[in-house]
This record gives C-alpha cells, structure tokens and sequence, in this order.
C-alpha cells in the first residue's frame, strides 16, 4: 500500500494530547453538602498533591482516538498499485437507408436495429470505447471515440432513418481507418444487407462482426422516374419510369400518373421475381408542374411506392444574329424550333437581353458578355499563304469534333474555297480533296471563346442540307426552295478571308472528282 499524501501523518502528533486531557485531574467545584459519606472516593483525590491521575477504562477516550486515526489515515490518501488490462475499441456501425423502413421486423427494420445496438453498449466494460456511425446517403460520426456510456446512449437514440441509398463502403472505409493496428478492435454492423458496391473492402482483414436485420424480402419499389418531350407530338409528355419487384415470386400492381394531384391514368403491370419492369405514359402538360407515379401494391417498405418529378414547359431560346445579309444562317436557325430569332447589323450593348448571340462575318463595336458563336469575325496571321479552289468534294469529317456531332455533309456541295497551310497546332475536323476546309481552333477573346476564321459551308440549291452550330443540336434540314434568285442578286459580295469557304448560288454540281498538286505540296481541285 501507498500513500498519496503521506505529509498528512504529523496529524499523528495529537493523539497523545488528546490521551493528555484524560491523565489531567479535574478541577473540583466547592460545593455545601449535608453529608461527606457519599463524596469520600473525590475526597481523596482532591487530597492528593499531584496533578495527574491514573488513566481508566474509557469507551469515549478509545472512540475519540478511532476517529482521530481514521481521519488521519484519509488525509494520507492509501492507494494499492497494480496492472490493469486496457479496453478494446469498438465501432458501431448503424445502417440508416431507405430499405431500415421495412416493417418486417416490429416496428421496424431500423428500430429493431438500434435496440440491439444499445444492448451492445449496455454490456461494454468500464475501459472499453466506442465510436457511433451513422450509414446513409453519407457517413455521419454521431460519437466520437469515448468509454462514457450515457453519451453512446443519447448518441443512438439521436439516429434515424432517411429515404437515401445505401452506402456502406465509405462507413466501413471510415472503420477500418479507425481499428487499424489496434488490437482487440472490432467493427460491429447493424444493417439488412441491402447494400451495393462492398467488393471494395473484400480481403482488408476487417474485424467485422455482423448484425442481420430483416426477414424477408417483399418490396416493390420505383427505381426510376424521367419526363421528356414526346417526339411524336411536342405538346405531351412522355414519362418513363421502371417498377423493380426484389421478391422471389411474381408480383402484381397498379400504376397511376398524376399530374399536380390530378388522376391522368392508371395502369395493371405484372413484375417477375426479382426484375425490373418499365412503364411509358403519355399525357398532355397545359403548365409547370409535378409529374409523380404511384404503386398501389402492399408490401413491407411504403417509401418507394411513390416518385415525384417537376416538369417545366421549354422556354424560347432568344438569339440574336448578328449579319450582313446570311439569309441561309437566318432559316437555320428558325428551323432549329423554340427560337425567337432578332436579327441586327452591329451590337451596341456587352449584355443585351438574349441567351445566345451569334456573330456571322461581323467584328462588333461591343463584345457581348453572355454566350457568343463567332464565325469569321476577325482577322488573323495564322496562315503563311492563302489561295482558292474549285468544287472541292467532301470525303470525310469528323462526327465525334464538338462543331462536327450533330451534322451530316452527305448533301452538302462546296462551290468554292480557300486554300491554306495548316499550321502544326490547328486540327482538321473535316477532310475534302482538295483542301482542310474546317479548322477548328478556340480562341479565347476577352474571356469568351470565339470560333474565328472558321470556313462556313452551305448547301446548293435544290438540295437539303444541314447547318453547322457550336455544341448545341443544329442540325436542322433547310429546303434549298426557300432560295430564290431575287435573294441572289440582292446579296453582296464578300471579301474572302482566310478559312472562309464561299457558295455561289446556282453553281452546285461543278465537282472535280481530280485533284492536281501544286508547287506548293498542297493538293488542290482545278480552278
């Protein structure tokens, strides 16, 4: 034994004061008496000289000096020394998806979970600890690493269930980082197993000991819901959904869309165990609102049986082209659909108020500051030489170039174009006989991309060809009928620059199908 405060035994210098006090005679009181025959034993003690006594038999001495002694063994602090084994960290693990919802366990998959999880932290040991996470759509330390029981307890109960998916890995990733190199870890998951995606942590060596919770599996459940366009008719709406049955037999439902809590229609599915199921609907849409499916089967999980998803009705595009005259860029884009098209000569503010701002063979006196396709709309010293061919054909191009992925040369005739050498850093995006029509090189223009010196090639008349845009689905049939000669003579004629590719009205058919090579190395059709 071990004293913390072994000072506190010179408190062991007053017990023999006290002893002291009961040696000491007592100072007698005088008092008149009738008779001395009763008072003869203090008679002779008050006879005696000296001023001590013989110490007696004392029950009130002997308890004083007890406590005396008590009190000074407490102040010294005794302690015993010895080894005591440390604790072993546990990490509980608790599984908080939509799937915990399930009432085959009473009252529910979740509650039934975290009953067992207090029981664990109910039988820990006083040097034991534990840490608290929570599994849902993200892994959320509820308690920190700690041995306080009571803090485990509120950490538990503060839980619950969310409609989120299953994500376990990251909460088993995020537990073997905390166990790791410790000895006597261990990982406890309360969970019903529907999780995807645990390959990831095959053969870690985790200390995993898991808690099942669920009985079966009888659950039909929307796993999918998206609105779009009909493309058979631009005024309804199509809206996909699929309907998964998890269960091992065939299961049968009723399907209903509804429109902002209006019944639109209803429909008998049948899903075979454990498959998916899709359903089509179409259905008019007069305004924005929510689209949302229902299932009427009566199975063990009721939050996924419904699905909701807003729909907005398409808004207008509002472009602003800016040309001399492109009658041909003007019809492209009116054919593209929801386009308000306004047509100008020059900009004159940097934010006017349209979506897309298109710059055909103009440099404006006012870059605007919202999204901008600009075609041949400044001038450069990219090429060393320049000259012009002839009707070169079209052989190839490249359908996967962002400028190229939504357009077809099939019909497309090129009556005349520019010849350059393509420097090293430029890529072709089309190949033709004659020349590298098509060069595709963003330039950033006061923090916009601008596409300049981009060659622009157009359609013969009398045959449908496709417009060329930038990143967006242009690639909308124009009638070459729509071109008459009163717009031919009316159109004027343009410098020609380098990359810009010229179409002359009426001179479509005029191909060369033999290449003759220059001086130069470059192969060109004859002029």
């Amino acid at each position: 034994m071990r004293l913390l405060a072994p000072a506190a035994l010179w408190f062991a210098a007053a017990i023999p004061v006290v002893i002291l006090f009961y040696l000491l005679k007592r100072k007698r009181v005088v008092r008149l008496v009738s008779s001395t025959l009763l008072w003869q034993k203090f008679l002779a003690e008050t006879q005696a000289s000296a001023p001590f006594q013989r110490l007696r038999h004392n029950w009130l001495l002997i308890l004083q000096l007890l406590m005396l002694v008590l009190a000074i063994f407490a102040l010294a602090r005794p302690y015993f020394s010895g080894r005591l084994a440390g604790g072993n960290l546990q990490v509980l693990i608790l599984d908080a998806s939509a799937s915990m919802q399930c009432t085959d366990e009473t009252p529910s998959r979740f509650e039934k979970a975290r009953a067992e999880a207090l029981k664990l932290v109910n039988s820990l040991r006083d040097t034991d600890r534990m840490v608290v996470l929570l599994a849902a759509a993200v892994t959320e330390v509820k308690q920190s690493e700690t041995s306080e029981k009571s803090l485990l307890r509120r950490a538990i109960e503060s839980c619950r269930v969310t409609d989120s998916p299953t994500r376990l890995v990251e909460a088993l990733k995020m537990a073997e980082s905390l166990t790791r190199d410790k000895t006597g870890a261990e990982v406890h998951l309360f969970s019903d197993g529907a999780a995807p995606g645990l390959s990831e942590i095959e053969n870690k060596g985790l200390p995993l000991v898991y808690h099942l919770v669920g009985q079966r599996a009888n659950n039909l459940g929307i796993v999918s819901l998206d609105v779009r366009p009909n493309p058979e008719d631009p005024s309804r709406r199509a809206v996909f959904t699929s309907v998964a049955n998890s269960s091992p037999d065939e299961q049968k439902t009723e399907i209903e869309l509804r429109f902002d809590d209006q019944l639109l229609e209803t429909k008998s599915i049948t899903i075979p165990a454990t498959n998916t199921t899709p359903v089509v609907f179409l259905a008019a849409q007069p305004r924005d609102g929510v689209f949302s499916v229902r299932i009427t089967a009566q199975d063990d999980l009721a939050a996924d049986n419904q699905a909701s998803i807003v729909s907005v009705l398409p808004q207008p595009a509002k472009v602003l082209l800016v040309t001399h005259g492109n009658r041909l860029l003007e019809k492209a884009l009116k054919a593209a659909g929801k386009v308000e098209l306004s047509v100008a000569s020059d900009v004159t503010e940097s934010k006017p108020n349209f979506d897309l701002v298109v710059l055909d063979d103009v440099t404006p006196a006012v870059w605007p500051r919202l999204n901008t396709l600009a075609i041949h709309s400044m001038n450069t010293n990219w090429f060393s030489s320049v000259g012009s061919v002839e009707g070169p054909a079209i052989v190839d191009w490249k359908s996967t170039h962002p400028l190229l992925r939504f357009v077809g040369f099939d019909n497309v005739a090129i009556m005349k174009s520019l010849v350059v050498k393509t420097p090293a850093r430029f890529r072709r995006a089309r190949k033709q006989l004659a020349v590298p029509h098509f060069i595709s090189h963003l330039h950033r223009q006061r923090g916009r991309l601008a596409e300049p010196g981009v060659g622009s090639s157009q359609p013969a008349s009398g045959q449908g060809g496709r417009a060329v845009s930038s990143g967006a689905q242009r690639a909308n049939q124009i009638g070459g009928s729509d071109v008459s000669g009163r717009h031919q003579a009316r159109a004027r004629p343009r410098p020609e620059r380098a990359g810009t590719g010229v179409w002359r009205h009426g001179e479509a058919g005029r191909l060369s199908p033999r290449p003759r090579h220059e001086p130069d190395g470059l192969l060109r059709g004859p002029a």
